[in-house]
């Protein structure tokens, strides 16, 4: 990692000195730990998308997909391949708190990887990537708050999306009186124009996974209340199918797997006429798992989660207070059956978070947030407290240094947690991480904007040994973020990141020090894209990341699989189709034919990534 992280030094104190120059007004663009600007930083309606949301969502390659664009940005990366959930700063996939509209969320991706929700619902992403703000809580690796547009009450419309890899139909209006609503239904089906990529073993033949969700939305609203109901369902099954040629009894090797999403929620969101406002969110959210094979018996997973998440924010003069609970339930129904033998267990996890939050623009040129949450559950039964602070600085116009440093915990992953005795309990600590950071910001005119970040992060995780016992594992983690954008509605526009990272974990057991399992030192994006007036839009974008290492945590093994490459081409024409606007396009997917493999061993070759495909569609408004 030291020939990587000593050249990113270098080249971060190059950056500094080369951008530390006047320049004539500020801007607007991409940043980090603010990569889509909040509902609070954008003057557009809440009925309509943020315009940084808008400009990364047409990253070419991604579809439009919100955890596809988010997943390109610094200190953000996916695990292995296209297939995989997100990584965020040297933690796993599972250390994150996700978010949609304030409701927790296992995953938040189908088995192709696209998210469940449609980017037309989408208003803005939160993606905080350092220490998240007291309010969120949790977060070991990082916060993804996926927050949800308002309905539009003006006019009943929509978009009929129309693609070989995933169609929709999206509607919204007007219902009544002070009411209004959107559904969006989506299906994806590359399982039916793209059967020439499924894989193949020596005993079956890996059908491509089938997928489908919703997102729907109604919201009553006076002049200062609002009801706002939103359910979100998704549904992926896959199977395995015995190849013809295996001599074995027919379906001895089929294996089936499904899960399920429902999703509901209720928030009320009351404002007051002292510049004050109350928001509770009440979610209930339900999913389930199953899988069955001959070899591998019947399995079902089941996780039920409610969720409570209150805040109360006022003005103090020139600043801002806010403070609130959130109470978090998960309660988890297991049955396993393999021949006569059935196994079943039902486990209950419950978590209780309060928090307070100061924004205080101590002088024209110096703001501070300070904060501190405490957190408390019934496993193990243990409070920890907090603290949060984050601090910018104005140089000069366009130019601002910023400081960030906090403290936070999360339960572990449930499966992990469920395997926990009463006894392991007794001996072991919550996850815990001690962040801090040092970046600097420059924004030369009102299309650029350039961002350097150096952090550092100290873990405490329940981790499991090689002979699987339990135990707290030292983490450390240290990165450099780089990150240049460029906005325009015409010419060239898109962004470069790049990051330099390095995450180890150490094994109490024997006092090693190794990689981490998610650990890639080097992810870097290149995303260029040209509008030639009103009409046609090129672009393409090139990723590269370095490879997984071949061994979970608690095994040293210093090797690592072949490093991701994926180049993407987009066209797209904008025109009128029976008197409608219409899109029209075509995006052309790892173009250098890439495997990309994960879950990569020393006995495995792993799975591969997206092939070389090219899809075509279209986009009629109406």
């Amino acid at each position: 990692m030291q020939q990587h992280f000593l050249p990113a030094v270098v080249l971060t104190l190059i950056f500094i000195s080369v951008t530390s120059v006047e320049a004539q007004e500020a801007g607007s663009g991409l940043t980090m730990d603010e990569i889509i600007v909040t509902s609070q930083k954008t003057e557009t309606s809440p009925t309509e998308i943020a315009p940084d949301a808008a400009e990364l969502l047409k990253t070419p390659g991604e579809l439009a997909d919100p955890v596809k664009a988010i997943s390109l940005l610094p200190s953000v990366t996916f695990a292995a391949n296209d297939f995989e959930e997100l990584v965020i700063r040297g933690t796993g996939p599972n250390d994150n708190l996700l978010l949609i509209d304030n409701i927790p969320f296992y995953q938040i991706l189908h088995d192709l990887s696209d998210t469940i929700v449609s980017d037309w619902a989408v208003r803005t992403f939160e993606v905080h990537t350092g220490t998240a703000p007291a309010s969120y809580g949790t977060g070991l690796g990082g916060v993804v708050n996926i927050r949800l547009r308002q309905p539009k009450s003006d006019e009943v419309s929509g978009v009929i999306d129309l693609s070989q890899l995933r169609s929709g139909l999206f509607l919204e209006g007007p219902i009544g009186n002070n009411v209004s609503g959107y559904i969006s239904i989506r299906e994806n089906l590359a399982h039916a124009f793209l059967k020439r990529f499924e894989g193949e073993t020596n005993f079956v033949r890996e059908r491509l996974p089938h997928s489908r969700d919703y997102n729907a939305k109604l919201r009553w609203e006076n002049e200062d209340t609002a009801l706002t109901f939103t359910s979100i369902g998704a549904y992926d099954k896959s199977k395995d199918e015995q190849l013809s040629s295996v001599n074995a009894p027919k379906g001895s090797y089929d294996y089936f797997e499904s899960r399920r999403i429902i999703a509901n929620a209720i928030e009320l969101r009351r404002t007051f006429t002292n510049d004050s406002e109350f928001v509770l969110t009440g979610s209930l959210n339900q999913t389930k798992h199953k899988s069955a094979g001959y070899f591998h018996g019947e399995k079902t997973f089941d996780v039920t989660t409610i969720s409570l998440r209150s805040e109360y924010s006022t003005i103090i003069g020139f600043s801002k207070f806010s403070s609130g609970l959130n109470y978090r339930s998960d309660e988890a129904d297991s049955l396993f059956i393999y021949n006569t033998n059935e196994t079943s267990s039902n486990d209950k996890v419950q978590t209780v978070d309060g928090f307070v939050r100061f924004e205080y623009p101590a002088t024209d040129r110096l703001f501070i947030e300070a904060g501190a949450s405490i957190s408390y559950d019934d496993i193990f039964e243990k409070f920890h407290a907090g603290p949060r602070l984050s601090v910018e600085y104005t140089l000069n116009p366009t130019s601002t240094l910023f400081a960030k440093a906090g403290s936070v915990s999360q339960m572990p992953y449930l499966d992990d947690l469920l395997r926990l005795t009463p006894t392991a309990i007794e001996t072991l600590n919550k996850n815990t991480a001690n962040e801090a950071s040092l970046g600097y910001r420059i924004t030369p005119n009102n299309n650029w904007r350039a961002q350097a970040e150096l952090y550092y992060k100290k873990l405490d995780v329940v981790e499991f040994t090689e002979v699987y016992d339990p135990a707290n594992f030292d983490g450390t983690v240290y990165g450099i973020d780089l990150l240049v954008s460029k906005s325009a509605e015409k010419g060239f526009f898109g962004f470069f990141s790049l990051s330099f990272s390095e995450s180890t974990r150490t094994n109490p057991s024997n006092d090693q020090t190794h990689d981490y399992e998610f650990s890639f030192p080097v992810s870097a994006t290149l995303s260029l894209s040209y509008a030639a007036g009103e009409q046609w839009r090129f672009g393409g974008k090139y990723r590269y990341q370095s490879g997984q290492v071949f061994s979970p945590a608690a095994t040293y093994i210093d090797r690592r699989g072949e490093a991701y490459r994926r180049l993407d081409l987009r066209v797209e024409r904008q025109t009128t189709l029976f008197g409608t606007k219409t899109s029209l396009f075509a995006d052309a997917m790892n173009v250098l034919s890439a495997e990309n493999r994960s879950n990569q061993s020393p006995d495995n070759n792993g799975r591969a990534g997206i092939p070389f495909v090219i899809a075509l569609g279209a986009r009629i408004g109406f």
